[in-house]
């Protein structure tokens, strides 16, 4: 986990949290939301965007995990 939050990706992975985040706020203000609607909308969008591919990342790390389970010999 320590090597997913210290990459680059990390980074930029953020910084497209942060552009999803402002294009939901952008869409939520132009159907007309008022300001408490937007801004949630924006931060779910950013926050959600982040936390799906910080799975992706740690799934990628992480490897197989595979529990290997030979037959003892007779």
């Amino acid at each position: 986990m320590l090597h997913v939050i210290g990459s680059t990706a990390f980074f930029l992975m953020v910084v497209n949290g942060i552009v999803a985040g402002t294009l939901g706020a952008l869409v939520a203000d132009i159907v007309g939301g008022i300001t408490a609607v937007v801004a949630v909308v924006g931060t779910l969008s950013g926050v959600g965007y982040v936390v799906v591919h910080l799975a992706i990342e740690r799934r990628v790390f992480a490897g197989p995990d595979d529990d290997e389970r030979f037959p003892t010999p007779d």
